[in-house]
């Protein structure tokens, strides 16, 4: 897929940041600067996801690289919780049990481990879009006809949808959607496809003043003078419109702010540092920064909440990278959390980009 770019790598550190916070006690604290940041946080995880999109490989092999990647890990995490459950005699095994094939936020134990499955079909789902119809060679304007589209279609399949989750979950039905958020993939794969077709505007990016002042104004703007929200997980996509523009001038944003932070060493490798282990931290922060928070509301009082919540938030995300370390030294769990290699002929295959009439 070509050498990577810092700024991306930046950005991907930024973006787990922000979602990490959104499952702290800060988010509560903070709960306006939060929804703020909710309008773009996912639509930025889907782009940066796009980024680096490629139909290089065959389907086959595709498909077992992703699997590989984004399932196993979830499987491997989700099925060790299940069998604490069946070992301490909880109730619940078999909902719990379905609850992880069914794969969204309010079916599982460890509710942002919804992005995994989700992540999974949307790229399932483009690789056979942009394969099969050949969109890297469709012009600007068909490209930003079937991203607005997406998002239109995805806002009225989310809202059809909503509710016919079954009951057997003890969850809103309404907030449960439908099996892996198929109900709102569209909106994904709309984010996802964006980061795919801008993928060689971001590589050469260079924040432009005039265009980052108006996409701040926007961003603002939508903030302070509308009811505009995003929350995908709760099947949320308030004021469509307004909601879209803040999300857009919200990645802009950030991939500004990647951009200028990567031309310093030192916040470049800090924020890079938290990017490469994204999935550790997607996987294990929720469940580390809720265990620090009760731990410490133990001890001191409610006047305290601030640095508690800040404590707690700080070793939800740094716990993580220990754990990435320390999986990746063990060669049976590394099976679990980390892709098997491939052969170094088929990955350097997989690097080298393919002409657009070669496509099969």
């Amino acid at each position: 897929m070509g050498k990577r770019v810092d700024l991306v790598d930046v950005a991907k550190g930024i973006s787990i940041l922000l979602v990490a916070f959104n499952h702290s006690q800060l988010s509560s604290l903070f709960q306006d600067a939060n929804n703020a940041m909710g309008l773009f946080r996912m639509p930025l995880f889907f782009f940066l996801s796009g980024v680096f999109f490629s139909t290089v490989r065959s389907p086959r092999d595709f498909f077992i690289h992703k699997t590989d990647a984004l399932l196993k890990p979830y499987f491997a995490t989700l099925i060790f919780l299940l069998l604490t459950t069946i070992l301490i005699g909880r109730e619940g095994v078999l909902r719990e049990a379905l609850g992880i094939f069914y794969g969204t936020g309010f079916t599982i134990r460890w509710r942002p481990m919804w992005f995994l499955t989700h992540l999974w079909l949307v790229f399932m789902a483009c690789y056979i879009l942009v394969r099969r119809f050949r969109l890297d060679g469709t012009s600007v304007v068909f490209r930003f006809s079937l991203v607005v589209g997406f998002i239109l279609l995805g806002v009225i399949t989310m809202n059809l949808f909503r509710g016919a989750a079954p009951t057997l979950f003890d969850e809103t039905p309404s907030w449960v959607g439908m099996p892996l958020s198929v109900d709102f993939m569209f909106i994904s794969m709309a984010f996802f496809l964006s980061g795919h077709f801008l993928h060689r505007q971001v590589k050469a990016f260079t924040p432009q003043f005039s265009l980052l002042l108006l996409m701040g104004c926007i961003y603002f703007l939508v903030v302070f003078f509308s009811e505009a929200r995003i929350d995908l997980n709760t099947r949320v996509y308030r004021e469509p419109v307004l909601a879209t523009l803040a999300a857009v001038s919200g990645i802009y944003l950030v991939i500004s702010g990647a951009y200028y932070l990567s031309r310093y060493p030192g916040a470049k490798a800090f924020f890079k540092t938290f990017g490469s282990a994204s999935l550790f931290i997607l996987i294990f922060h929720y469940f580390l920064g809720r265990k620090m928070q009760w731990l410490l509301d133990q001890f001191l009082s409610p006047d305290w909440l601030l640095l508690t919540a800040a404590v707690s938030f700080v070793f939800s995300v740094t716990l993580p990278l220990l754990s990435k370390i320390i999986i990746s030294k063990n060669r049976f769990l590394s099976y679990f959390y980390f892709p098997f290699k491939q052969p170094a002929r088929e990955a350097g295959q997989a690097a080298e980009p393919v002409p657009y009439n070669k496509i099969p």
